[in-house]
């Protein structure tokens, strides 16, 4: 069973680091989001410039193989 899962947010994220904890202040794309738990996400990206994707596990650590391809 795969337990990675990822998020993308849009251009413009801000990321900040306060006693360690990483928090990121951004727009995610549909399906994409924190909450959604995405293993897999295909569409259009609606503007461009630089995207943010983070991987995490559901449950602790997480093996996973990440591929990326813009067409």
């Amino acid at each position: 069973m795969i337990n990675a899962v990822f998020g993308i947010d849009k251009p413009g994220y801000k990321i900040s680091v306060e006693d360690g904890i990483t928090d990121i202040d951004g727009e995610s794309l549909p399906e994409a989001g924190e909450t959604n738990d995405a293993k897999v996400w295909k569409g259009r990206l609606p503007v461009s410039g630089k995207y943010l994707i983070v991987v995490g596990g559901t449950r602790g650590n997480a093996d996973y193989k990440l591929i990326v391809a813009v067409r």
